[in-house]
């Protein structure tokens, strides 16, 4: 009989997922933070993702932002529930709102499938 804990360590390994943060920008009010992120999951190629994360503890919420294959060039807010996101290589910036409340954003850039 194989313990348990031995298949759950086996499966892990295939679904790991290796990530970093490249960025990290903070709403003027502090009640919000843009996480921007590289990762990696097994067997897929790399990829970047922008998190919106609420700042208050252990059971704050987050929503996305952006995914895609490259990490946007600059991730910013400019309004209590603004953001704005720069492509790489446009250099002209998307514009997207956020509902703070519900932790909703109005427009998710994504050119790569959500997980």
């Amino acid at each position: 009989m194989v313990p348990v804990w031995s298949v759950s360590m086996f499966v892990a390994s295939f679904v790991a997922e290796d990530s970093a943060v490249v960025a990290i920008e903070v709403s003027a009010d502090g009640h919000h933070e843009l996480v921007t992120e590289s990762y990696k999951e097994y067997n897929n190629p790399a990829a970047c993702r922008v998190l919106l994360r609420e700042r208050g503890g252990l059971f704050s919420r987050q929503a996305y932002v952006w995914h895609d294959e490259v990490c946007p060039q600059h991730v910013s807010f400019t309004g209590a529930t603004t953001i704005s996101l720069t492509e790489p290589g446009s250099g002209k910036p998307k514009v997207t709102t956020f509902d703070a409340d519900r932790m909703q954003v109005a427009r998710i850039h994504r050119t790569y499938g959500i997980r």
